[in-house]
């Protein structure tokens, strides 16, 4: 028997399913370049990782885990080779790498489920929240990643339009 805990749950799961088939979806044909995406995309998941953090208590804690999206950063700032630009109706268009924000989504369900199975396990809640928290930071070295390439891009494309 499905208790109310559990449609919550249910719900957020399905949600969580809609997001990963609309981004699979927007990916596939690419996103409209905008330096404001750039900035806004990395804004709203350090906001949804500080609201699940900050949501379950350990403040001194979850304060120290967030230190994991430096190293983060470092990581999603060497993915600019998985990065594509590329023009279309006279409009640039880039694709980034879907795994991120699946890995980033699958750790957020994960953490979510085994606060709700282990609520005192101060282990395993330092240890999601890490795996959150860096991969925040690749998400945010990818934002910046994606502005380097599109610069050697823009960089390039001034070039050929000069010749």
């Amino acid at each position: 028997m499905i208790n109310g805990g559990s449609y919550g749950i249910i719900i957020f799961i399905i949600i969580i399913g809609i997001i990963v088939v609309a981004r699979f979806a927007r990916n596939y044909s690419g996103y409209k370049f905008r330096i404001s995406r750039l900035i806004r995309r990395p804004l709203i998941y350090v906001f949804l990782l500080l609201l699940s953090l900050f949501s379950s208590g350990n403040y001194e804690i979850n304060a120290m885990t967030m230190l994991f999206i430096f190293p983060g950063i470092i990581a999603g700032s060497r993915s600019m080779d998985s990065i594509e630009f590329f023009m279309s109706g006279g409009t640039l268009y880039y694709k980034r790498p879907v795994i991120i924000m699946i890995f980033w989504l699958l750790s957020l369900i994960a953490r979510e489920i085994l606060v709700l199975m282990f609520p005192g396990n101060i282990y395993i809640i330092i240890t999601v929240n890490a795996v959150l928290a860096l991969t925040t930071g690749i998400i945010i070295g990818e934002a910046i990643a994606t502005y380097k390439k599109y610069k050697i891009f823009n960089d390039g494309k001034l070039n050929k339009d000069m010749e």
